[in-house]
């Protein structure tokens, strides 16, 4: 498990399994002012569709979504291993939390 810690929306619902903010702002660093806490990384079961994707700066995410309506960011690299696990749009899984740059998202965890 990662060193690093994932930034979630105050008043986070550990039972919704995500909240987490995919990109902080300048604005946002002082974490706690900024409406933000630091959780440790962790993994949960979950079953995933593909909703849409989404363009950022330099960078293509994809958006997948859970019965709960729970949005869950993924870059391109991570949703290109998960493709094989996708079965007509939808996976099943253990996932986490990564940091790419000031970028978050999830992985499949195999």
């Amino acid at each position: 498990m990662a060193k690093w810690q994932v930034p979630m929306r105050k008043n986070f619902d550990f039972s919704r399994k995500c909240d987490c903010v995919h990109y902080i702002y300048d604005s946002e660093y002082t974490y706690y002012d900024g409406g933000l806490n630091l959780v440790p990384n962790y993994e949960f079961d979950a079953t995933l569709r593909y909703e849409n994707y989404y363009r950022g700066r330099s960078s293509v995410s994809f958006m997948l979504i859970d019965d709960a309506n729970n949005r869950y960011s993924v870059f391109l690299s991570d949703f290109t291993d998960m493709l094989p696990h996708m079965t007509g749009g939808v996976i099943k899984g253990k996932f986490t939390f990564v940091k790419k740059g000031t970028n978050y998202g999830i992985k499949l965890v195999v």
